[in-house]
Protein backbone atom coordinates (compact mmCIF):
# COMPACT_ATOMS: atom_id res chain seq x y z
CA UNK A 1 0.00 0.00 0.00
CA UNK A 2 2.84 2.38 0.80
CA UNK A 3 4.47 2.02 -2.60
CA UNK A 4 1.10 2.43 -4.34
CA UNK A 5 0.50 5.60 -2.32
CA UNK A 6 3.93 6.89 -3.34
CA UNK A 7 3.30 6.07 -7.01
CA UNK A 8 -0.04 7.88 -6.82
CA UNK A 9 1.61 10.93 -5.27
CA UNK A 10 4.16 11.15 -8.08
CA UNK A 11 1.43 10.54 -10.68
CA UNK A 12 2.73 7.13 -11.85
CA UNK A 13 -0.63 5.49 -11.08
CA UNK A 14 -4.08 6.99 -11.53
CA UNK A 15 -5.86 5.78 -8.38
CA UNK A 16 -5.06 6.09 -4.65
CA UNK A 17 -3.71 2.99 -2.94
CA UNK A 18 -6.86 2.24 -0.94
CA UNK A 19 -8.93 2.25 -4.15
CA UNK A 20 -6.47 -0.08 -5.92
CA UNK A 21 -6.45 -2.50 -2.97
CA UNK A 22 -10.25 -2.39 -2.67
CA UNK A 23 -10.70 -3.10 -6.39
CA UNK A 24 -8.20 -5.97 -6.32
CA UNK A 25 -9.92 -7.41 -3.28
CA UNK A 26 -13.25 -7.40 -5.11
CA UNK A 27 -11.92 -8.76 -8.41
CA UNK A 28 -9.32 -11.33 -7.34
CA UNK A 29 -9.72 -11.64 -3.56
CA UNK A 30 -6.47 -9.84 -2.76
CA UNK A 31 -5.92 -9.44 0.99
CA UNK A 32 -3.47 -7.41 3.02
CA UNK A 33 -0.68 -9.60 4.36
CA UNK A 34 -0.68 -10.21 8.10
CA UNK A 35 2.89 -11.48 8.46
CA UNK A 36 4.80 -9.93 11.35
CA UNK A 37 6.62 -6.80 10.13
CA UNK A 38 9.88 -7.93 11.75
CA UNK A 39 9.78 -11.19 9.78
CA UNK A 40 9.24 -9.35 6.49
CA UNK A 41 12.05 -6.88 7.21
CA UNK A 42 14.44 -9.68 8.24
CA UNK A 43 13.86 -11.27 4.82
CA UNK A 44 14.01 -7.88 3.04
CA UNK A 45 17.49 -7.32 4.50
CA UNK A 46 18.63 -10.41 2.59
CA UNK A 47 17.60 -8.88 -0.76
CA UNK A 48 20.94 -7.20 -1.41
CA UNK A 49 20.56 -7.22 -5.21
CA UNK A 50 18.68 -3.90 -5.09
CA UNK A 51 18.95 -0.58 -3.30
CA UNK A 52 15.22 0.11 -3.75
CA UNK A 53 13.64 -0.23 -0.29
CA UNK A 54 10.18 -0.91 -1.72
CA UNK A 55 11.49 -3.75 -3.89
CA UNK A 56 13.35 -5.24 -0.95
CA UNK A 57 10.24 -5.19 1.26
CA UNK A 58 7.92 -6.49 -1.48
CA UNK A 59 10.25 -9.36 -2.38
CA UNK A 60 11.04 -10.01 1.28
CA UNK A 61 7.35 -10.30 2.06
CA UNK A 62 6.81 -12.80 -0.77
CA UNK A 63 9.97 -14.71 0.10
CA UNK A 64 8.90 -15.38 3.70
CA UNK A 65 6.27 -17.82 2.40
CA UNK A 66 7.84 -18.48 -1.02
CA UNK A 67 4.75 -16.90 -2.57
CA UNK A 68 4.26 -15.98 -6.20
CA UNK A 69 4.96 -12.31 -6.81
CA UNK A 70 3.36 -10.67 -9.83
CA UNK A 71 5.63 -7.89 -11.05
CA UNK A 72 6.55 -6.21 -14.30
CA UNK A 73 9.87 -5.08 -12.81
CA UNK A 74 12.69 -6.79 -14.74
CA UNK A 75 15.06 -6.62 -11.78
CA UNK A 76 12.59 -8.43 -9.54
CA UNK A 77 11.80 -10.94 -12.29
CA UNK A 78 15.47 -11.78 -12.68
CA UNK A 79 16.23 -12.09 -8.95
CA UNK A 80 13.16 -13.60 -7.28
CA UNK A 81 12.52 -17.13 -8.48
CA UNK A 82 8.77 -16.98 -7.83
CA UNK A 83 8.22 -13.66 -9.65
CA UNK A 84 6.01 -13.79 -12.75
CA UNK A 85 4.63 -11.40 -15.36
CA UNK A 86 2.47 -12.06 -18.36
CA UNK A 87 1.71 -9.42 -20.94
CA UNK A 88 -1.84 -9.24 -22.27
CA UNK A 89 -2.17 -10.92 -25.65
Amino acid sequence: MLELAYLYEIKRVQEPSDKVIEDLNKTIGLKICDLPYSQVIAEAIQQTWTRDPFDRIIVGQAAVTQSILVSKDENILSHYVHAIWKEKT
